[in-house]
């Protein structure tokens, strides 16, 4: 069973309802983007876990705050991240560049979120977190 790091609403907060629900809709049916989007959020939430595995936290999982009990924020954002990336993906090359190559418009977030899950696997970045 995977962690769940974040919600459906966390990630409307930070790309806009429309924005995900239209990414999460697949041929035009609207249901399926609910639907979507809590698979995208197993999927970040296990992508986190996965990754920590290998870290000090490996025995702690789900991550929750030493002092809250909460998920930290730190890895919330990259669940927020990991979950629309995987949601924006599924539908495919969206954009195209001048030269034709397909533009992903979420990679930097890919890219920010797995460079500091790797810090905090390696144990560059610490988190206030249970271990």
């Amino acid at each position: 069973m995977s962690s769940t790091y974040c919600t459906a609403a966390q990630l409307d907060l930070d790309y806009g309802e429309n924005a995900v629900t239209d990414y999460a809709t697949i041929d035009g049916v609207a249901a399926s983007a609910t639907t979507r989007k809590t698979e995208a959020i197993a999927l970040a939430g296990e992508w986190i876990d996965a990754v920590l595995r290998s870290s000090k936290y490996e025995y702690r999982l789900p991550i929750t705050d030493t002092d809250t009990a909460d998920t930290p924020v730190l890895i919330n954002r990259i669940a927020r991240a990991l979950a629309m990336v995987y949601i924006y993906d599924s539908g495919g090359a969206r954009k195209m560049n001048q030269a034709g190559d397909p533009v992903h418009q979420y990679e930097f977030r890919r890219q920010w979120a797995l460079e500091i899950l790797e810090q905090i696997r390696t144990g560059t970045l610490r988190l206030n977190a249970v271990c």
